[in-house]
């Protein structure tokens, strides 16, 4: 809670603007009261829950959980370590495939339809439509349409 009540200050002193012209807090005053919500949420869901108290204590309901926590965030590091040298679209493809293999494995056909559907969603989306600048490395968006057009 207290992390959210810091994100919506510093958005605010960033400068909210209005609804119809948001100013660089904008975004930051909407993700700290979502955060604040939602800890306050969980902090009243755990105040009311039944039952043990040691089932509530462990973190990890399911054994071996730690190790796809922790593949998780080695593979969001590496992500983020490699998109400016392989481009947004390979790195955000790899990632995809990685995740649904490692993390939760899928058959290698729908691996590759959902990595890939993601990755043109993700690319439609935020290279195309929203116009985003991300690296694009060895295979990127633009260098694609000058083959396409």
């Amino acid at each position: 809670m207290a992390l959210g009540v810091y994100v919506i200050i510093s958005g605010f002193k960033l400068g909210f603007g209005d609804w119809h012209e948001p100013g660089s807090g904008f975004i930051a005053v909407l993700s700290g009261s979502l955060l604040l919500v939602l800890s306050m949420l969980w902090l009243v869901m755990t105040f009311l829950k039944k039952g043990s108290l040691e089932a509530s204590r462990k973190f990890f309901k399911k054994s071996g959980s730690y190790k796809k926590v922790s593949l998780t965030v080695f593979a969001l590091a590496a992500y983020a370590l490699l998109i400016k040298p392989l481009g947004f679209l390979l790195s955000t493809l790899l990632l995809m495939v990685f995740l649904l293999k490692a993390i939760e494995p899928q058959r290698w056909k729908l691996t590759l339809i959902m990595a890939i559907t993601v990755t043109v969603l993700c690319v439609i989306i935020f290279q195309i439509w929203l116009q985003v600048q991300f690296p694009e490395g060895l295979l990127g968006i633009y260098r694609l349409k000058k083959w396409t057009f």
